[in-house]
C-alpha cells in the first residue's frame, strides 16, 4: 500500500530495509501502482492518435506497401541523429497512411480515428470509423447486426437503436490500444519514429501510478491511540 515500510520507515525506531538506515537518514525510495486498467495519459494523446493513424487496427503493422515500407525504415535509420528530419517523416508517413483504407498485409478495413467527448463530459474518448470508406463492408455490417438482432427486436422497439446501427464504430479503449501498440514489431516502432531499445508505444498508455516516498507526504501522528492524520495524496493513492 502507501505505506509500505520498503519506501521508507515510518517509525523512528525502525531502520529502512533497501537502505539500512533510520528514519532520519534515509532519503526514501519511490514505488507504484499497478492500475486494473490502463488509461491514456492527456499529455501523449495527440501521439496515440498520431500511431493509431499509421498502423492496421487488426493487424498492428504499418499501413505502407511494401516498397515504402523499406524505403521510410532505411530513411528513419540512416538519420537516427537528425530529429527535425524523422518528425517531417513521420508527418509525412501519417498523411500516407491515413490515405490507405485497406491494410496491405492483413486485408483488413481501415478508417479515421475520431475523437468523441465520452458521455457528454470533458473527457475524450477515441473510436474507429472503419468503414468510412467501404460502403459495401459497412452494409454486410449492418446486415449481420440486424440479423443478429432479429432474437431481441431492439431496432424495432427503438429508433434510437435503429439509428445507433447506422453509425457504428469500433471503441478504441486503453485496454484495446494498449493491445494493438504491445503487437506492433520493432521494425515498424523505428518507422514512427522510436527506438525500441529505448521506449515503445505502449509506453504512452499509463499502467502504472508512482508513489512518492512517505517524506514527502509526511504522517502527523494524533495522539497516543488516537491514531495518524495521512496527507491528501496519500488518502487519493488509497482510495
Amino acid at each position: 500500500g502507501p505505506l509500505d515500510r520498503r519506501m521508507e520507515p515510518t517509525d523512528k525506531s525502525l531502520t529502512c530495509p533497501r537502505s539500512p538506515e533510520p528514519l532520519q537518514t534515509c532519503a526514501g525510495h519511490f514505488g507504484y501502482l499497478k492500475l486494473t486498467l490502463p488509461v491514456f495519459h492527456q499529455g501523449y494523446f495527440k501521439a496515440i492518435i498520431t500511431i493509431l493513424s499509421c498502423i492496421c487496427k487488426s493487424c498492428s503493422r504499418v499501413l505502407l506497401d511494401p516498397d515504402n515500407y523499406s524505403s521510410a525504415l532505411s530513411f528513419m535509420r540512416r538519420v537516427q541523429d537528425d530529429h527535425l528530419r524523422r518528425a517531417a517523416k513521420l508527418r509525412a508517413i501519417t498523411e500516407e497512411c491515413k490515405k490507405i483504407s485497406v491494410c496491405p498485409r492483413c486485408g483488413a478495413c481501415n478508417g479515421p480515428i475520431k475523437k468523441i467527448p465520452a458521455g457528454g463530459s470533458r473527457y475524450l474518448m477515441l473510436i474507429h470509423d472503419k468503414f468510412a470508406k467501404h460502403e459495401e463492408q459497412k452494409l454486410e455490417f449492418h446486415s449481420m447486426l440486424a440479423a443478429e438482432d432479429k432474437s431481441f427486436s431492439l431496432t424495432k422497439r427503438s429508433q434510437d437503436m435503429k439509428q445507433a446501427i447506422g453509425k457504428a464504430a469500433q471503441d478504441l479503449d486503453p485496454l484495446t490500444v494498449l493491445d494493438m501498440f504491445q503487437r506492433i514489431p520493432d521494425e515498424d516502432v523505428e518507422i514512427l519514429n522510436m527506438r525500441p531499445e529505448h521506449s515503445r508505444p505502449e509506453e504512452l498508455i499509463i499502467t502504472h501510478l508512482p508513489v512518492p516516498p512517505c517524506c514527502i507526504r509526511p504522517s502527523v501522528a494524533m495522539g497516543v491511540g488516537a491514531g495518524s492524520n495521512e496527507d491528501d495524496l496519500t488518502v487519493i493513492l488509497s482510495e
